[in-house]
């Protein structure tokens, strides 16, 4: 497995494409949830050390999770905005959410490089 740091990096360079792409700056918080994405799939190391089983690379791993936790940041984010009156209001939660899948996948392509079995 990448350590943190490679996740975080891997992130970075997926943030940096999508920047390109769009030839548009991404504000910190989408910066925030990408990298947050790229780490967010070895939280079942968490799940491992306290119910002491083997959890990590399950379901964390797999490309259902990483659309459902887009979709779920997409809906709760949407959610929220309607009842916010500050900068919230000019967040984009599509890309939110599109953004910390992109975060998930890009951690899954590293684990899948370096290590095979990745469900």
């Amino acid at each position: 497995m990448p350590f943190l740091f490679e996740h975080l990096i891997g992130g970075w360079i997926a943030g940096k494409a999508i920047e390109f792409a769009r030839k548009k700056r991404l504000s910190h918080i989408y910066w925030f949830v990408i990298l947050v994405g790229a780490i967010i799939p070895d939280l079942d190391y968490l799940m491992e050390w306290t119910w002491f089983n083997e959890t990590h690379r399950t379901f964390t791993h797999s490309i259902l999770f990483a659309l459902f936790m887009g979709a779920l940041l997409y809906l709760v984010f949407s959610f929220v905005r309607q009842f916010s009156n500050g900068d919230l209001k000019k967040v984009d939660t599509l890309l939110l959410g599109s953004l910390f899948t992109i975060g998930i996948l890009t951690h899954l392509i590293l684990d899948m490089i370096f290590i095979p079995g990745v469900p």
